[in-house]
């Protein structure tokens, strides 16, 4: 089951296929209705993971585009779902994030709970394209 993270990475790719919004804007609108705290709903690392899978094309229903400007959190949602495409067993989010950051001892903040929510919940594009059906 995912967090308040994981599940407005939901609400928000959901969105995508169905609605024109900026996916940032989506993002926000999904943590309002999931958390009245207004520390929760600014929390930059999982929206910025959102956003740079987002941007990289790789959330179903959002094309490719400029949506954020963090450039290390983009890495690390690239690097985690480069795991998990080359056949990573279901990872738990901290698992994942020691793989991410060759465990660094970088501490995370929420970031693989929502690859991991979009992962499990068949809301990321494919490397290589569309999925063909």
């Amino acid at each position: 089951m995912a967090n308040q993270y994981g599940d407005a990475a939901i609400m928000a790719a959901q969105q995508g296929s169905s609605d024109s919004l900026d996916p940032g804007v989506r993002w926000d609108s999904a943590m309002k209705k999931l958390s009245i705290s207004p520390n929760s709903q600014k929390k930059s690392c999982p929206k910025d993971i959102f956003l740079g899978l987002c941007e990289e094309g790789r959330v179903k229903g959002t094309p490719k585009g400029n949506y954020t400007r963090s450039k290390k959190n983009k890495a690390y949602a690239i690097r985690a779902l480069e795991f998990l495409e080359g056949g990573a067993d279901p990872l738990s989010a901290k698992k994942l994030w020691g793989l991410v950051t060759n465990d660094s001892g970088t501490t995370p903040n929420n970031q693989m709970e929502v690859v991991l929510a979009l992962w499990n919940n068949d809301l990321i594009t494919p490397a290589s394209g569309p999925v063909k059906k």
